[in-house]
């Protein structure tokens, strides 16, 4: 039987060592309780995002609380890929967004800045954006748990376009855009056949796309013009495709012929 797993943010190696109990978060402590109903002596699977698992047993279900000791730490069920790509994102309405950033942590991303742009038609003022952001934490926490992660991608603060362009030290940089030519496209003669590279910059606009000013930016910061297939996609299927095209390229997936 496999084992659910759970995050918590506190490092669980030092109760492993001391043998002392683990008094879990209190979003741990719903779930636990209130929807699975599990009991003293159950077994669940933690990790802390150290890249280990540890094999922990309820010791104690209160009103307001849970406990559990730590038996034995094992490395995460999912390997990170040797691929570090940052995700920049405009972001999406509704749960479009949500979505993405699920998909894109299942797919291995490493780091993901959510951005504000020209035609992108979503803003929040600071307090909700702070809660927003605890939420897609939270998102990107869920999809650790569920994919066997044991390293939770980093949620950088949100901030505008021309400022994560100028930012980016990359070794691979892409823009995803659906206007430009073939000429355009040749020139990007292709960056990724250097297998050396391990870093990805992604940048995905918009449901309105990227205005040409922001793809004249992305090119002026060293970023190739990147199309897959002839379809325009969707922004939050955009991150599945591009970040599994990386992966195959240079990154953790096969293919068996």
């Amino acid at each position: 039987r496999i084992m659910k797993r759970f995050f918590e943010s506190q490092e669980l190696q030092p109760y492993l060592i001391s043998g002392e109990s683990c008094e879990l978060s209190a979003r741990n402590f719903h779930y636990l309780k209130h929807v699975l109903r599990l009991q003293v002596g159950d077994l669940i699977a933690l990790f802390d995002g150290s890249g280990q698992d540890f094999v922990a047993r309820l010791t104690d279900v209160r009103k307001q609380s849970i406990q559990a000791d730590l038996e034995k730490a094992t490395p995460s069920p999912a390997k990170e890929s040797p691929l570090e790509t940052h995700l920049g994102i405009v972001i999406s309405k509704g749960d479009r967004f949500d979505y993405a950033l699920q998909k894109a942590t299942e797919l291995g991303v490493h780091r993901i800045t959510p951005l504000t742009s020209e035609f992108g038609d979503v803003r929040f003022k600071a307090e909700r954006l702070n809660k927003k952001e605890q939420h897609w934490q939270d998102v990107i926490i869920s999809a650790c748990e569920q994919s066997g992660r044991g390293y939770v991608p980093q949620l950088q603060p949100t901030i505008v376009i021309d400022q994560w362009l100028a930012e980016r030290t990359e070794t691979i940089k892409w823009v995803c855009h659906t206007r430009h030519t073939a000429s355009q496209k040749a020139q990007g003669s292709n960056p990724i056949e250097d297998q050396s590279r391990q870093q990805l910059a992604i940048l995905i606009g918009p449901e309105g796309g990227l205005s040409d000013s922001e793809v004249q930016s992305a090119e002026q910061q060293g970023f190739i013009l990147q199309q897959f297939g002839h379809r325009i996609l969707r922004t939050e299927t955009a991150p599945i495709v591009v970040l599994s095209a990386a992966q195959l390229l240079f990154g953790d997936f096969t293919v068996s012929h």
